[in-house]
């Protein structure tokens, strides 16, 4: 939709016979070649890069079989494009200056510590929108925080540890008085 640096991700299926050095070729700006392996890996999103890309049609993702042995398969189910920029805004925002999300180490392999405003409750939710975790009154606790991001006051800190669940993007909402706020977290395996 706009000229800007773009997160490109690919999903395949798994299976025993996936090829272990596929040509990729992301054709935007540049036009730039990786090459991955599908052995071993599947059911998830998979960062390649990120890439400059002009606005409209032009560019592409594609993948070719020339480095796949005999009997081994290439295969792409999707491909997916994450703006990577900063958003324009038009119009000014009123914002619950109360109500934010703080996430760190972000990405992270096995835990994240996530704080959100004491009257707020946690939810993260997977790219397709499936709820995949919620806090409960016994998943955080409540302290006095004051920090760089502005968040200061009674907070609640919760440190999630996903359970079965593939690496990939998340996003954190957390809802108070009708007014909603996202962030996006990375989870790596």
């Amino acid at each position: 939709p706009r000229t800007g640096n773009y997160d490109v991700y690919m999903w395949w299926y798994a299976g025993s016979n996936r090829c272990n050095n596929v040509f990729v070729r992301i054709v935007g700006q540049d036009d730039d070649t990786v090459f991955i392996s599908q052995q071993g890996s599947g059911s998830a999103w998979h960062f390649l890069g990120t890439f400059p890309f002009d606005e409209g049609s032009s560019g592409y993702v594609g993948l070719h079989d020339q480095t796949a042995t005999d009997g081994s398969v290439v295969i792409a189910d999707a491909v997916m494009w994450i703006y990577a920029g900063a958003l324009e805004v038009s119009e000014k925002i009123l914002q619950n200056d109360r109500l934010k999300i703080l996430a760190y180490p972000n990405p992270f392999n096995s835990s994240c510590t996530i704080v959100i405003s004491e009257n707020g409750r946690a939810e993260i939710y997977d790219l397709r929108g499936n709820l995949v975790w919620e806090s409960s009154s016994n998943s955080y606790r409540s302290e006095q925080l004051v920090s760089a991001d502005n968040l200061s006051g009674e907070m609640k800190k919760i440190i999630w540890h996903p359970d079965n669940i593939p690496s990939g993007i998340y996003l954190v909402r957390t809802v108070s008085d009708g007014t909603t706020v996202s962030k996006r977290i990375i989870y790596v395996k």
